[in-house]
């Protein structure tokens, strides 16, 4: 049984080791509003927009959750940046990515972790994160940025598995929002007002492997239970 509770322990480890989707929550308010044609290709500042059900407008609040995958592959860098893209479907996760507009309960949701996420990070220079978020069927998508002129935000290339956005100078949210039936778009940035860590989520290999373990355990279990009866 002390043999069985090892293999169980080692395989509870491999899942914690293996968690790799992190969920933040986050809140903001917009700073800029731009609509385009696509026909015309005219693009204008705006103050409100209807281009969003229910119309938002320049110095509106939301709030929402953004995954990213902190074990996405490299794809291309350099010694000051790194690129990390996965064009392949992420996994299932506990909290989709969403961004939902306070006064109208407006809102959009994507399933996937972001796919890709640049770093920029080296001394003497500027740190930099930029978090693209995955797009939805309609073509609507969020992207996060984070900034700073100083290099101690990040301590290397890799993904970061927390985000401190008071330690930046400029943190954004940009949304993209396509209006198929009128033809125009909307361009949304915001300026974040908090960035907070709800959970790791591992992967579903990991929670394959804990739930064999527990049904190895109680296997052996109820298998001791009956050579004693």
């Amino acid at each position: 049984m002390r043999r069985i509770a090892l293999v169980l322990a080692s395989l509870l480890l491999s899942v914690s080791a293996h968690a790799e989707l992190i969920t933040f929550e986050y809140t903001g308010t917009i700073n800029t509003l731009r609509e385009t044609y696509t026909a015309t290709g005219l693009s204008r500042s705006v103050v409100s927009s209807s281009v969003v059900p229910g119309s938002v407008r320049v110095g509106d609040d939301f709030h929402g959750a953004i995954t990213i995958d902190t074990n996405l592959p490299l794809y291309s860098g350099t010694p000051n940046s790194a690129w990390y893209y996965d064009p392949s479907p992420a996994p299932p996760q506990a909290t989709p990515s969403t961004m939902i507009f306070d006064k109208t309960g407006s809102s959009i949701s994507s399933a996937a972790a972001a796919p890709t996420i640049s770093v920029s990070h080296g001394p003497g220079t500027y740190d930099y994160l930029s978090i693209a978020g995955a797009r939805n069927a309609n073509n609507v998508g969020l992207d996060f940025s984070f900034y700073d002129s100083s290099s101690a935000n990040l301590s290397g290339l890799s993904i970061p598995s927390n985000i401190n956005w008071s330690a930046w100078s400029n943190a954004n949210a940009m949304l993209y929002w396509m209006d198929g039936a009128h033809g125009r778009s909307l361009t949304m940035e915001g300026m974040l007002t908090s960035v907070t860590k709800v959970s790791a989520v591992p992967e579903p290999t990991s929670y394959a492997m804990m739930l064999a373990g527990l049904a190895l355990v109680s296997g052996v279990a109820a298998r001791r239970k009956k050579q004693r009866g």
